[in-house]
């Protein structure tokens, strides 16, 4: 793509004017196992390499109004709850 070919992604399909979300990494340094997705996140559970352990990167795009904040708030909080070590949170 770029000149390095050891990569991976996921993504969340574009909704109305939204242009979706891109998720792109070093395959070396993290390993993809699980990908879940909605309208305004992506997260990707997998394998940090450098230390060995698994974790969940979010990557987030929030609604403007305070009920459809709460909304996805709640959908991130059940799946955190799921998961049982580290989870980074990137967004706007």
């Amino acid at each position: 793509m770029w000149g390095n070919s050891f990569f991976d992604f996921a993504f969340s399909s574009t909704r109305g004017i939204s242009g979706g979300i891109f998720c792109v990494w070093n395959s070396f340094v993290f390993q993809k196992i699980k990908v879940f997705s909605d309208e305004n996140f992506v997260a990707v559970e997998g394998v940090w390499h450098p230390i060995n352990t698994l974790v969940m990167f979010v990557s987030s795009y929030a609604p403007q109004s305070i009920k459809d904040k709460r909304n996805l708030w709640l959908k991130l909080l059940l799946l955190i709850k799921k998961w049982n070590t580290t989870v980074l949170f990137m967004g706007y």
